[in-house]
């Protein structure tokens, strides 16, 4: 701004420019001065720039502002003075004015109201002129204030106190301060406005003049601040974890907010959780919380939408341990003699609140012989573990019993009696090496049923062997002990001497026990070579009775009988010498002529008799080793034939042997091919040879019980054996007559073949096939005597090639003429060739099917089908004996069959034999049983799965009065199975290596599940379907498995569930 005078009159400091504040200037009454305002833009009258106060002169009287014009415009203004002027005529010199005498009055607070006072003024000529005015002195100023509190914020209503200003005056003391207070506060706890609002303090006071003045203080109340510090009431442990419940898989879990900082109460305050387990909403997140982690988030807002979120972190632990719960059993041990304890065997259904046992362990869990007595509780226990680490333990007692009879082995052995008509055997004897899991063969106790054996028990002997082990167990075996007996045997030296002399030949004896009396000719092969002179006895002999009879020159017939007074049958030691030839030696030199002991033709055979207490033993013919009389020695010959049947059918695998009589040599052994032909040589001419054929291969070729009722009807009387070889082939016992004993040997030997090949029980002291000279047609007798017949030919010096000796096969026991001379297969089965008219079909054998469970005792009726006329039957059954034992059989009177036809020698190899035969035809009644077989089970089993008809080594046949012969089959009822129960069955085989069986029964037809898992639980295979009502079968193999040991398996179907246990093996 700058201020000048207009009038031309400068300033006294004309053209100052100042930018605010004031401007003072000397003004004389109607001068003109002028402002003269200007912005940067040099515009006056701007925004930013005003004139705020003009004060005129002294301002009061003429000089009051009233008096002033003013203009304010963009050009100079004019101040104009408009008040009262002094005047001179000569002009005013106004540096003379004064009031009061001084150039000013001063005025103060005891100056208010109005005041007098005088003012002079001389003119310029010293003339002084003057006038009162009055002064009014006004206090127009209010009271000020200090220690005002300044404006402030709060928080949460945490308004300050309020202070004390002082007020203070320019004229007025004991000024007095007055306060009052206005808020906007809401006065509603759930509304913002509440939190949020001023409080306006002002304080006044007024003077004495009534000039009042005052001060305010604005307090701002506000609230953004969210909730804070939160409480919870909860039961959860300091560590951040809570365990579940003593029986459940969750925990009763108090979790609730109580408490927070806020500028709103904790009523009004907004609260939620996110919590899926919570009983309720809001501030509360109490409820069952499963195992785990858990985080818990609370949001909570105030009523001014301040929000924050807290969220609590717990773990919820399985802190309760499983339950054990042992049971106590009895185990058998294995036959390994080794046991290991499976948790499944002794658990008795541990549980877990929240099931999940991961591991089951046992122990001790392995025991042996050592334990297995029977009796004693071993202690043992079952640790449980689950899937969080908890454990238990229950302890129980195991009784562990070794269940496992001793392997008997058995041996058959051939006994001889003795001089004093005994023979012995101990167990030892039979032992043939019987073993058992727990007990060293050292200290098993061995016995046999019989020990000592008289001339009563000539021939077969079934004797049983017990092995009992340190447990109790007893296995038991048979065996056959045969009792014999001794096979006297001459044996015929050979000498050699000049010709023209007389040699002795000594006879030689071998098993001299207890004989009687013996017979027998003396034949001398080569006449040409030698003549037979005479014999005589040596002191062996004693004084007994000695006779010779010569016939011709080259045989002697000598007999021998004890001496009667007194009576004493002669055992003689072998290697004894009783007789000796005298021999003269007739022949060139070397020619050569056996000596042997031969049949008397003119008289009765060759016969030696045994005498044991008082029970005579003829045998015939005799045993002997063929000895001669050298004399030269020849060229090489042979010696060829035929074996054929009686109706000339060539014999196959025949063993024909030349045997040299004249230096006791086998010299050359043939075997006949399927034209019967043989041929020896090249052997040595002058020699005597005999010509010996056999063949003792498969016995039942031809056999079946068809001939043993041929043969019965023979023995009657009905004369069925038509030629003299037929009655040989009856001949089995080979005692040249036809007797019950002969069909026995013959039954014997056909019920064995159920043991299969290798096993088979034969006639003793007999070969299956005998040969009879083809030019000696032994004589017929009376029906139940055999003639005698020459089984061998003797070719005395042989001098040339020999043709044509030929032998008659005879196969013994097939008097029907069926068996295949040509077989070249030993014991291969029965070897049966059907009759003319087999052709008849087959005939069934049925059986009621049933299931059986481990301990029953069962009986089984068989019955025929059919109504069959018979004269002969054979077949056998087979009992798996892994899942039963055969009690007995018991035979229906009324069925047809005889008490003599079941054969049960084998029954503990669960082979029952039928082998009947009749004198005439009989009938197998239907609807009659023809006999029950009791089994005993010593697992479960379906009847049909143990119970077959075993065809593979006795030809299961009916034979009719005319051989016919039908077949047979084994049929299964099954309408008597049980349906109503649900039963599961044990696998067969258990333990199984390859496949298993698994059989059920169930009440109706419907679904059924097989579940497969191991120890743990894991399940290894299922099988399910659509099965009918009754009893059904599936099959388990290996390869469907992947584990071995043992396995559960349970079976599931509607409402019933069952499970049992089986062990895969390697």
């Amino acid at each position: 701004a700058e201020t000048f005078l207009a009038t031309g009159l400068q300033a006294p400091d004309p053209g100052t420019v100042v930018q605010s504040g004031s401007e003072t200037i000397a003004l004389n009454a109607g001068d003109i001065f002028c402002f003269r305002l200007s912005t940067p833009d040099n515009f006056f009258g701007s925004s930013v720039a005003t004139i705020t106060n003009f004060t005129p002169p002294l301002n009061t009287g003429d000089f009051a502002s009233t008096n002033w014009t003013t203009t304010a415009t963009n050009s100079p203004g004019t101040v104009s003075y408009t008040g009262a002027m002094a005047t001179d005529n000569c002009g005013v010199d106004f540096s003379t004015l004064a009031i009061d005498g001084s150039s000013t009055w001063e005025a103060n607070c005891g100056n208010i109201g109005v005041n007098s006072a005088t003012i002079t003024l001389s003119d310029i000529n010293g003339n002084e002129g003057n006038c009162v005015v009055s002064i009014t002195v006004e206090d127009n100023t209010a009271p000020t204030f200090t220690n005002v509190p300044m404006d402030v914020s709060a928080v949460c209503g945490n308004v300050p106190s309020s202070g004390t200003p002082t007020a203070n005056d320019n004229c007025s003391t004991n000024l007095v301060v007055v306060m009052s207070e206005l808020s906007t506060q809401s006065g509603n706890p759930s509304t913002c406005s509440n939190y949020n609002y001023t409080v306006t303090r002002t304080w006044s006071s007024t003077d004495d003049q009534g000039n009042m003045g005052s001060v305010s203080q604005v307090i701002t109340v506000v609230d953004m601040d969210p909730p804070v510090s939160p409480t919870y009431a909860d039961n959860i442990n300091p560590d951040g974890t809570i365990g579940t419940e003593p029986a459940a898989c969750y925990a009763e879990v108090s979790l609730s907010m109580i408490n927070l900082v806020d500028c709103a109460p904790y009523a009004n305050l907004t609260i939620t959780n996110d919590s899926p387990f919570a009983y309720a909403g809001g501030s509360d997140a109490s409820g069952q919380y499963p195992v785990g982690t858990h985080n818990v988030n609370f949001t909570v807002s105030d009523p001014c939408g301040n929000t924050t979120a807290y969220n609590q972190v717990f773990t919820v632990i399985d802190d309760v341990s499983p339950i054990a719960i042992c049971k106590t059993v009895t185990l058998g041990l294995p036959s390994n003699g080794s046991l290991t304890v499976l948790p499944g065997f002794i658990d008795d259904g541990s549980i877990d609140n929240c099931g999940n046992i991961v591991s089951y362990s046992v122990s001790p869990n392995a025991f042996d012989c050592s334990h297995a007595d029977g009796v004693t509780p071993w202690p043992i226990s079952l640790t449980v573990v689950d899937d969080s680490g908890n454990s238990a333990t229950c302890s129980t007692t195991i009784i562990i019993q070794e269940n496992f009879s001793p392997t008997a082995v058995c041996q058959d052995i051939t006994i001889e009696l003795d001089a004093n008509s005994q023979a012995s055997i101990t167990a030892s004897d039979i032992n043939n090496g019987s073993f058992d899991n727990c007990t060293n063969p050292g200290d098993l106790v061995i016995s046999v049923s019989q020990t000592n054996f008289t001339e009563a028990n000539v021939g077969l002997n079934t004797v049983t062997l017990s092995v009992q082990d340190i447990n109790g167990n007893v296995g038991t075996c048979t065996a056959t002990v045969t009792v014999e007996i001794p096979e006297t045997c001459f044996a015929i030296g050979t000498e050699s001497g000049p010709s023209g002399t007389t040699i002795q030949v000594p006879i030689t004896v071998t098993d001299f026990v207890n004989v009687g009396s013996f017979q027998f000719l003396i034949v001398a092969s080569n006449q040409a070579a030698v003549d037979i002179i005479d014999v005589a006895t040596t002191p062996a002999l004693g004084f007994g009775t000695f006779s010779t009879f010569l016939i011709g020159e080259d045989s002697i017939r000598v007999s021998y009988t004890v001496p009667q007074t007194p009576y004493m049958p002669l055992t003689l030691a072998d290697g004894t010498s009783i007789l000796e030839i005298e021999v003269f030696l007739s022949g060139n030199v070397g020619d050569f002529s056996f000596l042997e002991i031969t049949d008397d033709p003119t008289s009765i055979p060759s016969e030696l008799i045994h005498d044991f207490n008082g029970s005579f033993f003829p045998v015939s013919p005799l045993c002997e080793f063929i000895g001669g009389a050298a004399v030269d020695s020849p060229p090489n010959l042979f010696i060829s034939g035929d074996l054929f049947t009686e109706n000339g059918d060539p014999i196959a695998v025949g063993d024909v042997t030349a045997y040299n009589l004249s230096n006791i040599s086998v010299d050359d052994v043939d075997v006949t091919g399927n034209d019967g032909m043989y041929n020896l040589g090249p052997v040595l001419g002058g020699d005597t040879y005999e010509v010996i054929p056999a063949k003792d291969t498969n016995w039942t070729n031809g056999v079946t019980a068809f001939d043993l009722g041929k043969i019965q009807q023979h023995v009657v009387g009905f004369d069925t054996l038509e030629s003299v070889y037929k009655k040989i082939a009856a001949d089995a016992f080979r005692d040249f007559q036809i007797t019950t004993f002969d069909i026995l040997q013959l039954q014997v030997m056909l019920a064995s073949t159920v043991l299969g090949p290798g096993n088979l029980v034969t006639p003793p002291s007999q070969t299956s096939w005998v040969f009879v000279h083809a030019i000696d047609t032994p004589a017929m007798l009376q029906p139940l005597f055999v003639p005698p017949y020459t089984e061998t030919v003797v070719l005395p010096a042989l001098a040339m090639d020999t043709m044509g000796v030929d032998f008659i096969g005879i196969k013994i026991g097939d008097v029907t003429g069926n068996a295949n001379p040509l077989t070249l297969i030993s014991n291969p089965g029965t070897g049966y060739i059907a009759a003319e008219g087999r052709g008849l079909g087959n005939r069934t054998l049925t059986v009621t099917e049933l299931i059986a469970d481990e301990g029953d005792r069962i009986t089984i009726p068989i019955f025929s089908k059919e109504e069959t006329d018979y004269l002969a039957l054979q077949w056998a059954f087979d009992v798996n004996t892994d899942h039963a034992k055969v009690v007995g059989v018991k035979v229906n009177p009324n069925s047809g069959l005889d008490e003599g036809d079941i054969h049960l020698q084998y029954s503990d190899q669960g082979k029952i034999v039928v082998i009947g035969f009749n004198e005439i035809s009989k009938d197998l009644k239907s609807g009659e049983y023809l006999f029950e077989i009791e089994l005993e089970a010593t697992t479960s089993f379906r009847l049909s799965d143990i119970l077959t008809l075993d065809d593979a080594n006795l030809d299961a046949r009916i034979f009719k009065e005319t051989g016919d012969a039908f077949g047979l089959d084994l049929e299964f009822d099954q309408n008597d199975l049980p349906t109503g129960d649900f039963a599961l069955m044990q696998n067969q085989p258990n333990p199984f290596i390859d496949m298993t069986s698994i059989g059920f029964v169930l009440p109706e037809e419907g679904e059924a599940k097989l579940t497969i898992t191991d120890v743990a639980g894991k399940v290894l295979k299922v099988i399910e379907g659509d099965y009918p009502a009754g009893y059904s079968k599936v099959e388990l193999l290996r390869s469907e498995l992947p584990m071995n040991g043992v396995l559960f398996y349970t079976l599931r179907s509607g409402e019933y569930k069952q499970t049992k246990t089986m062990t895969l093996v390697e």
